[in-house]
């Protein structure tokens, strides 16, 4: 008779293999594939002064909102005045303002914006991105121009597409059959996870199959999986059924019988846990008395 253990443990090993020639290392989906994010927006680091300046930006535009709604209500430019607390040529600039005001002031600088974003895709440090700059007449500070590639910076981390890994989470799901919701667990890893890696779908039906036999003592069902998976396109699945092939009778009697060898397993184990911890230390009569001790 076939030991259960040794038997999961190998269709565990092989999914373990196969899984690891399925998916990368480091998956990074396409852009159609990118999770879908709240707003881009909320993952770019901005400074003090840049949050200054939005609010600011913020307040003048409620602001020329609330005159041009009192303007449209009927208000004169002094009632205006005198409810907003502003001055008449304030009021006559709000009510010609269309846009949303921005009060980032335009930099000189602006043209070596395409040569850092160049270099830093290089990967190139702050003093080799200076060095070509001065080399292409830039003469503003240094501080100036570390701003420049720190705002580079961030937006191409901010373009570049995500990395997951996803390996040793996908086979703790398609072995854990004790919470069960295997599927929807594993499209919550990323909800085009199965979808471009459908192989993942037939491993989770494969493994199913296979545990459920030993639940059901269906030996048909064993012949029935064996023939079904073993022209399948994972090598090492294939390798599985060809070791199962080589003592099939022990294996039928795992799944038929209530029986296991795991008992002798563990008394093997312990055996050997016991001569590797007095070895050295003890003769055989000493080992053997602690054996019967314990057993």
């Amino acid at each position: 008779m076939g030991d259960r253990w040794h038997i999961l443990h190998q269709l565990f090993e092989a999914v373990k293999k196969t899984i690891t020639g399925v998916i990368p290392l480091k998956w990074k989906p396409s852009q159609k594939e990118q999770r879908p994010s709240k707003d881009a927006s909320d993952d770019i680091i901005v400074r003090k002064s840049d949050v200054a300046r939005l609010q600011n930006e913020e307040k003048r535009w409620a602001r020329i909102q609330e005159v041009q709604s009192l303007h449209k209500q009927g208000d004169s430019v002094t009632a205006i005045h005198k409810k907003v607390q502003i001055s008449r040529s304030t009021v006559y600039a709000d009510l010609r303002q269309k846009e949303r005001p921005n009060h980032k002031r335009g930099s000189p600088y602006q043209k070596y914006h395409p040569l850092v974003h160049s270099l830093v895709r290089e990967n190139q440090s702050n003093r080799q991105i200076e060095a070509r700059c001065r080399s292409e007449g830039y003469s503003g500070s240094l501080s100036t121009l570390n701003a420049i590639i720190a705002e580079v910076r961030r937006q191409v981390r901010t373009d570049a597409p995500k990395s997951y890994s996803f390996r040793q989470k996908i086979i703790n799901i398609l072995w854990d059959f004790k919470k069960g919701h295997r599927m929807e667990r594993l499209l919550q890893l990323h909800p085009c996870l199965l979808e471009t890696f459908s192989e993942v779908i037939e491993i989770e039906e494969l493994v199913h199959s296979f545990r459920n036999l030993f639940n059901e003592k269906n030996i048909p069902a064993l012949d029935n999986w064996m023939r079904e998976y073993q022209n399948s396109e994972f090598p090492y699945i294939i390798s599985f059924i060809n070791g199962l092939n080589q003592d099939l009778q022990a294996v039928r009697l795992s799944v038929q019988e209530d029986w296991s060898n795991g008992v002798t397993e563990g008394h093997v184990n312990r055996l050997k846990t016991f001569k590797r911890l007095m070895y050295g230390r003890a003769s055989f009569p000493v080992l053997k008395n602690r054996v019967l001790y314990h057993f």
